[in-house]
Order: structure tokens, then sequence, then C-alpha cells
């Protein structure tokens, strides 16, 4: 670990912090991600109001 900078003791604090939890995987699924991300957000979340404000002033 010395060549990321890190001594051993730091280096093992680092790891033991890191998740350990992994979603479940689906051998048969055909996408990772929705076609459409809005699919994840709800409807009436800011980051709608957001993405309409970005495409009115840079269009």
């Amino acid at each position: 670990m010395r060549q990321y900078g890190l001594d051993s003791q730091r280096a093992m604090w680092f790891l033991g912090r890191m998740a350990k939890t992994f979603k479940s995987w689906d051998v048969d699924q055909l996408v990772l991600l929705p076609p459409s991300v809005q699919e994840l957000v709800p409807a009436g979340h800011l980051v709608h109001f957001v993405r309409d404000l970005v495409r009115e002033s840079l269009d």
C-alpha cells in the first residue's frame, strides 16, 4: 500500500470502512438501467424543474 501513499494501518482502516453490501444480480436481466432515466425519478421531483430550466436557458 506504500505505492499509494498509505501506510498499512491507514489502508486497513480505509478498506474496513468500504461498503460490503451489493444489490442482487439477475443473470437474465437485459439492461442495467431503464430505457428512460426519468422512470427512476418520481413525477414532481425537483430534478425535473432543474432539467427544464437548463433546457430553456441553454436553447
